[in-house]
Parts: C-alpha cells; structure tokens; sequence
C-alpha cells in the first residue's frame, strides 16, 4: 500500500469498505429472504373430504419442494451477481471522483516540482471550494509570500554586506598598490599606510563581529534574570569615555523592571541604543534613559538632543545597512548594522523598537521586552 499512490489507495479502501457492506448486506438478505422461503413449507396444506381437520402433506414428493429450492439458488445466484455489479460500479465511480477530488492535489504536485527560489512570487491559484485542498492550497501561498521575502530580504542583506565588505578592502588594496608603485617610499608614507590598514581592518573586524552576532541569535539561551536599571547602569558606565569625548551627558531616570531573557543580547541592545544617540548627538547635548512598565511589558526610552531622524526613514532606519547620515556614519565607523540588531534581539524576546518621537530637537527610542519569559 505504501508503494501505491493517495488515488489507488483511496480507491481500494473504499473498493474494500463497498465490497464488505455489500457482502454483509447480500448475506443478511440471503439469509433472511432464503428463511422466508423454507417457512412456505410448513404452510402446505390440503383439506380431505369428510375430514375433521387439515392434513399435511409431504412436500418432498411433490414439485413444490423442487420450485421452492429452484427459487432459492436462483436468488442466491441473483443476490452474488447484484453484489458484484454493485462492487464493480462503486469502484468505476470512486475512480472517478476521487480522480476529480485529487486533481488539486496533482496541480500542487506539478507545480512544487518547478519551484524555485526565483519563482516563489508565483501565486498557486486556488479552487474556490472550501475544502481542505482550497486551506492547504490558501496556506502554501502565504508560506511561498514569507518566504520570497525572505529570501530577497537574505540576497538584499548579502549585497550589501559584500558591499559592506569590499569596500575597505578596496581602499586597503588601493593604497598598498600605490606604496609598491612607489620606488622608494619614505617612512612617514609607511606610517601612513599602516596607520590605515589597521583602521580598515579595524573596520572589518567589527563588521564580521556584528554580522556573527546577527547569525548566532536563534542558539542564544533566553533564561537569564535581568534587572533592566543594573544593566542600564552597566552600559552607561561603558560608554561612559565614549559620551565625554564627545561632550554628551548621559542620565539615567529612576525606573526598574525584572524580566527574563538573554542578558548579552540584552545588553548588546541597549548599549547599540545608546551608542547611537551618543554619536549622533549635538555637542553639550543629553542622553536620558528612563525604564517604564505598562501591563507584561518593559519599555526602554532612550532620548537624545541629535538633530533627529526623517520620518519617512523612521521603518527603514532598523533595516541592515540603513543609515539616516551615510558619510557621517561612515566617519563615525558605522556599519549600518546597530539598529537592525537591535530589532533582532528585541524579536527574539518577543517585543519590539520603534521610534516614538523625532525631530531638530533629537529622537526618541523605545525598546518594548515582555516581563514574562519568551517561549524558547
């Protein structure tokens, strides 16, 4: 049975569910209309004249006996033969419309044999009856949408990672080719030369670390105990050097939350959010964080005095590689990669970022986490 398609399998469960009603059916019937039959026996009678009552007479020599049995093998001949008129026809008929139920089926075989990745955007039409093939058929198309989006999201992220990655490598090729080109270099051109392959590589080696992070969040353990104002503080006393050289005061308003998750990756959230506001702040500007709690959730505000965002990049600016200021996140050593992290791990806990607020006078960033512990 396993080796037999769905349609032959069908058909002969069905073929056997007929065949043994019918069978059962036939037996039952024979049974009865046979015993029906052979009680006529017992019922034969002749009245003699002068005679006080009725006096039976023996059927087994009359020809009655004989048409009664005839009429009992002709019936059980009949009965064998409906039966198998009937098994054979509910089986030409079961051919039939199970063929016609499973041509859906056979449309979806057909067409997931010649998909690929760059044909996910082609839609499976879909018969409007309302059957499980039609949900089947309904749910497969909105899985083939995630997944074309996925899929471009994955090349899109590839191009520009390579971009990403290219392009110091250019510059470092460049530079290295100009110094062999040279006959006979001074030291200062040496220093110079050295000087920028470590920033590049420096640059590439932050790269790499980002996008590993990004790759290793689904094997993360979520189980950690966190009190969000300890690891505030934490993060503000790191980039504490950060906000001086720069001349940003960072505060931290009263607030608690406890919730349960991965402390690194939370951690890392935090601090890419801070790290931001500080490098794209005003000099002598502020960096406040204050922690709120409304319902299951803990809300991080982050809020600086920068010279804040557009609104038409307030969705597109936690994308990878999106930046607000290309050459000023380029001076400023960004990949493009905080924010869309920042997202990540704020879906992994199952919450959210978004931007509440943004204007001339700064940004302001809230990061939502559940209190209650993400399903793993």
């Amino acid at each position: 049975m396993k080796k037999l398609s769905l349609r032959w399998r069908l058909i002969l469960m069905l073929a056997a569910l007929v065949t043994g009603a019918c069978l059962l059916l036939n037996l039952l019937i024979s049974h009865s209309a046979v015993m029906r039959i052979g009680e006529v026996e017992s019922y034969i009678v002749e009245l003699e004249p002068g005679s006080q009552g009725p006096v039976v007479i023996g059927v087994e020599n009359s020809e009655l006996l004989t048409q009664i049995n005839e009429a009992k093998n002709t019936f059980r001949l009949q009965s064998i033969v409906a039966t198998i008129i009937v098994i054979l026809l509910s089986g030409i008929l079961t051919y039939f419309f199970v063929g016609q139920a499973l041509a859906p089926l056979r449309t979806f075989s057909a067409y997931m044999e010649k998909l690929h990745a760059e044909n996910l955007s082609e839609q499976l039409e879909i018969f409007d009856t309302g059957d499980e093939i039609s949900r089947l058929t309904h749910s497969f198309n909105q899985m083939l949408q995630r997944l074309d989006h996925a899929f471009a999201a994955q090349r899109q992220f590839s191009a520009n990672a390579a971009h990403e990655l290219r392009t110091p490598l250019a510059v470092m090729r460049t530079q290295l080719d100009v110094l062999q080109k040279r006959k006979a270099p001074a030291q200062e051109e040496y220093r110079e030369t050295i000087q920028m392959l470590s920033e590049q590589t420096e640059r590439l080696s932050h790269l790499v670390s980002i996008l590993l992070e990004m790759t290793e969040l689904q094997t993360v353990e979520r189980t950690d105990k966190i009190a969000l104002s300890e690891l505030v503080e934490e993060v503000l006393c790191d980039l504490a050097q950060v906000a001086d050289n720069r001349d940003v005061t960072l505060i931290q308003e009263e607030g608690e939350a406890v919730l349960t998750g991965s402390d690194p990756l939370i951690y890392r959230a935090v601090y890419n959010l801070v790290e931001n506001a500080i490098k794209y702040n005003r000099p002598n500007g502020t960096v406040t964080v204050a922690i709120k709690t409304q319902n299951d959730n803990a809300a991080l505000h982050v809020k600086d005095t920068g010279t804040g965002i557009r609104p038409e990049n307030w969705e597109s600016i936690f994308s990878p590689f999106v930046r607000e200021d290309k050459s000023r996140s380029r001076a400023m050593g960004g990949a493009g990669l905080g924010l869309a992290l920042v997202r990540d791990i704020a879906g992994q806990h199952g919450g959210s970022v978004r931007i509440a607020q943004s204007s001339e006078a700064g940004t302001e960033i809230v990061l939502s986490l559940p209190l209650k512990r993400p399903s793993v």
